[in-house]
């Protein structure tokens, strides 16, 4: 995988040596007055490689405040995340994407700058049901729910992240077809967090399925599966979380090192006014340890609405949790930016958020906003760790290009 990105570097660098290359150009011992017209001699044009070339991308500077006990009590003020995207279209039969990414985790105390999704679509490789059918391969997010479409910060409609609404990327390969009403993905990844797997572990590999349909105007629903096959440690994560084995609970330690996970999702969209705006999710699924007495059943869900109140006006607000909800088992989601629910580790029975934003588009690709909310934090009953309920504040800017 990792010649592919340089043989689409090299392809988008062609159009830049044909406008730096010195004012005659000698190859095979001819002179021509550019690189292009070098290559046209030959019988070969650059524009018969490149269809389309596209860059864009976005920066986003957040401001925020947690009570104590949360990720910054004292405040923070910071990059949340950048990225640039590279989109090239060779000919009509593939295409190659690749993001930058150059992110500050202001909750999490790190920088970070790599890459983030690089994969090579190819196009119509097959027909199925009279929809063409595409190819992925590389590194892409993975097709699970609805929430990792607005994980960037020029789509989420607010500051933070929902309590633990799943997302992420991973690296494998990955179909899909659509019918224009209905349609489908099918994903077999890597499935570790780990992006070497190199740990005693290896690779946990994963099968991700999303069915999605459009039953009638205004309506978009689709259902979503998840089989991770013994990973030390998930490649879908939950605001800042990853299944793993029980470790540190007060109810014990897992003596495994890879967990069986099996996941679903149900996703709803409703646009019943083009000023109105309702998205909901709901999840769950079953992690099983080779010890029986570690399995976990999670949950989570999500309710969004948001309603454009005026001209480049929109008020949101979004109420979302994740759990065992269970008073004996606990299971461990950080709840990132705010939570810090990492403190509560396995013995967190549930993290409840509500959220609370407007946002303004003071122009083009420019965002302002801005949001207030709480998190509910409640520990299992063997635990010593009191139920909590913590206020935070946020504000961001986003710009997008």
């Amino acid at each position: 995988m990792e010649i592919r990105p340089l043989f689409a570097a090299a392809l988008l660098a062609a159009p830049t040596l044909a406008q730096t290359t010195p004012p005659t150009t000698d190859l095979d011992g001819g002179d021509h007055g550019s690189m292009r017209e070098a290559l046209d001699r030959t019988g070969t044009r650059l524009d018969d490689w490149i269809d389309r070339f596209r860059l864009s991308g976005f920066v986003a500077a957040r401001a925020f405040d947690t009570e104590r006990g949360g990720t910054r009590p004292d405040g923070a003020i910071g990059i949340q995340a950048a990225s640039l995207f590279v989109d090239v279209a060779v000919q009509d039969v593939a295409s190659a994407f690749l993001e930058l990414r150059f992110d500050n985790f202001v909750e999490a105390g790190t920088n970070e700058a790599g890459i983030g999704e690089a994969y090579v679509t190819l196009h119509d490789v097959t027909t199925l049901g009279g929809a063409g059918l595409d190819l992925r391969v590389g590194r892409f997010d993975l097709p699970f729910g609805e929430w990792y479409l607005q994980e960037d910060p020029d789509k989420n409609r607010l500051v933070g992240f929902p309590a633990a609404i799943p997302y992420r990327w991973d690296e494998g390969i990955e179909a899909f077809a659509d019918w224009g009403d209905y349609g489908f993905i099918a994903a077999l990844t890597d499935g570790s967090y780990s992006r070497t797997s190199e740990t005693d572990a290896g690779i946990g590999p994963a099968f991700t399925v999303r069915l999605h349909a459009r039953p009638s105007n205004g309506v978009y629903v689709s259902l979503s599966g998840m089989y991770v096959h013994e990973a030390e440690e998930s490649a879908l994560c939950f605001g800042g979380s990853v299944i793993t084995p029980v470790t540190g609970s007060i109810t014990g330690t897992s003596p495994s090192a890879v967990v069986q996970s099996t996941l679903g999702s149900l996703d709803l969209i409703l646009q019943a006014h083009p000023d109105l705006h309702l998205q909901l999710s709901a999840g769950g699924g079953q992690v099983d340890d080779e010890s029986d007495v570690f399995d976990r059943a999670i949950l989570w869900f999500m309710v969004e609405p948001s309603w454009t109140f005026a001209a480049n006006w929109a008020l949101t607000a979004r109420l979302s949790g994740a759990g065992t909800f269970d008073d004996r088992d606990g299971f461990a989601f950080d709840g990132r930016p705010y939570a810090a629910g990492s403190t509560y580790g396995f013995e967190l029975s549930s993290l409840q958020r509500a959220q609370l934003g407007v946002s303004h588009t003071l122009g083009k690709g420019l965002v302002v906003k801005a949001e207030v909310g709480c998190d509910r934090l409640s520990a299992i009953d063997p635990s010593f760790l009191p139920d909590e309920t913590r206020m935070f504040t946020a504000a961001e800017l986003v710009f997008s290009f």
